[in-house]
């Protein structure tokens, strides 16, 4: 990679970038060694993934008349089946507590600063 695009990049850094260049040390190992910045935002937005895609599964399985969790649901709420509902909003909640915990898992993989202990 050439240093215009380093310094683009990176342009804090770049006397670092330069130098480690100048050693020979691709600027593939040099982002891999730095951390991967550009993935935290996309992995905060991951978090709200998991119960999104059940919240679009009501949508689809009645456009496509499909059976699922999401038709069950539609038709509990139609009828007013209250704990099924109940049942259907406590696993969007799980759902959403295991997304959350991925993306603090993926925090540590992603940004080098962020310690597991």
């Amino acid at each position: 990679m050439k240093t215009n695009a380093l310094k683009a990049a990176f342009p804090h850094t770049i006397p670092v970038f330069t130098g480690y260049l100048v050693l020979g040390i691709s600027s593939g190992v040099l982002m891999t060694a730095s951390g991967f910045p550009f993935w935290i935002p996309i992995v905060t937005s991951l978090a709200g993934l998991l119960p999104s895609l059940f919240s679009g599964a009501i949508i689809t399985e009645q456009i496509f008349d499909l059976p699922g969790i999401g038709n069950t649901a539609y038709k509990a709420m139609i009828v007013g089946d209250v704990p099924v509902i109940m049942g259907y909003n406590m696993f969007l909640a799980l759902l959403s507590i295991i997304g959350v915990l991925l993306a603090d898992l993926m925090y540590a993989v992603v940004d080098p600063r962020v310690k597991l202990q």
